[in-house]
């Protein structure tokens, strides 16, 4: 099946009924794939975090079931602040590390809970936003884009973030989650003692890691 689309989102040469529900039955499945991976992607991240709280904080496994309460009620951001707090604290405390490491240390970990607070912003917005994925004209034979809104109330009244993705936007984001748990599970490195900053390279500004580091297959062509 072939179409000419127009700039509209409709075909020049109009689909009949039953090619533009399949069409509609196939893109909105994606779509909603899509949005469902890329939760569960985050939350993954979110519970690395959590489980790299619990290991370097406690030393065996009751010492981890005992201080697991003061993390299970905790969301992303809060779990993020904790996790730089603490990791910051056990930098300092590292008998292991010289200034040097330390400072090296301290900017790798800023940069990652930073990307992760920026991550949690887009999560917030794409989880609490209004979606309108299928939503169409008879006339519509394009349905690849999911349109929605995410409301917020200020000192001057009710603001309106715009949101709309595809399934490849999803997938960008899905690599994003995925990365931010390699990262956050490298940093495992604080509790065995090991050089922080050899766990991670700097590409440009940003912290990354070598390709073959990585744990995932890329959903994108995104680079590292």
């Amino acid at each position: 099946m072939s179409e000419d689309l127009s700039s509209s989102g409709r075909a020049a040469v109009p689909l009949n009924e039953t090619e533009r529900q399949t069409k509609f039955k196939v893109q909105t499945t994606a779509l909603y794939a899509a949005l469902g991976e890329y939760v569960v992607a985050f939350e993954m991240a979110v519970f690395s975090a959590r489980q790299l709280l619990l290991t370097i904080t406690s030393s065996d496994m009751l010492s981890q079931q005992l201080i697991m309460p003061a993390y299970a009620g905790l969301t992303a951001d809060p779990i993020r602040a904790v996790l730089l707090s603490t990791c910051a604290t056990a930098i300092k405390l590292s008998p292991h590390y010289d200034e040097s490491e330390r400072v090296k240390a301290q900017a790798i970990l800023e940069q990652i809970c930073s990307r992760f607070a920026l991550l949690t912003q887009t999560r917030n917005e794409i989880v609490h936003g209004t979606w309108f994925i299928g939503w169409a004209s008879p006339f519509d034979v394009d349905f690849s884009t999911a349109d929605g809104f995410k409301p917020k109330n200020t000192k001057t009244g009710v603001t309106q973030t715009n949101l709309s993705r595809k399934v490849e936007d999803f997938n960008l984001l899905i690599d994003d989650c995925r990365e931010m748990t390699d990262l956050i599970n490298r940093m495992m490195a604080l509790k065995a003692g090991h050089k922080f900053s050899k766990n991670f390279k700097w590409a440009g500004k940003k912290v990354t890691l070598e390709e073959s580091q990585w744990t995932f297959v890329r959903k994108s062509q995104k680079c590292a």
